[in-house]
């Protein structure tokens, strides 16, 4: 699936970007989910690198 994502145009990337950034925004708003996903988030980076 990752893989099909990276074959796309760059504005669809860019689409897909902006969403994760804005659903991400939307759970940093609640400071109990802020936890979970900051570590959450550690690990995908992590990952990515």
């Amino acid at each position: 699936m990752l893989i099909k994502l990276w074959n796309q145009p760059n504005w669809i990337k860019w689409i897909i970007y902006i969403a994760i950034i804005y659903v991400l925004f939307l759970l940093l708003t609640s400071p109990l989910i802020k936890e979970a996903f900051a570590i959450v988030l550690w690990i995908l980076f992590c990952f990515l690198l």
